[in-house]
């Protein structure tokens, strides 16, 4: 995806849910030569869905880069650490940026 390319994933793995959820490329059942030839097939011959799923392939990895995601660990760190010390803990002053 953040080769601004359509994936094919199986329903199995753990980026299925998010293939789906934004529309950024085909999903089918694991272990079937034919799924995943038709899958193919219909991305070279389908020009516009090909497109389509490219664009949000593209927008989809940069929501998900490991950037993002680490500063997303922070703020839920930082947020657990501001209830603790809202009910008498001692980590006030932790910043970790």
């Amino acid at each position: 995806m953040s080769m601004k390319l359509p994936v094919i994933v199986t329903n199995v793995c753990g980026i299925s849910p998010i293939v789906e959820k934004s529309n950024s490329g085909i999903v089918i059942k694991p272990e079937n030569s034919e799924l995943i030839a038709n899958a193919i097939k219909r991305l070279f011959y389908d020009r516009k869905l090909r497109e389509k799923l490219s664009k949000n392939a593209e927008r989809t990895a940069k929501k998900y880069n490991w950037e993002l995601i680490a500063k997303r660990y922070v703020e839920v760190y930082e947020g657990a650490l501001k209830v603790k010390s809202q009910k008498g803990g001692t980590n006030q002053n932790i910043n970790f940026q």
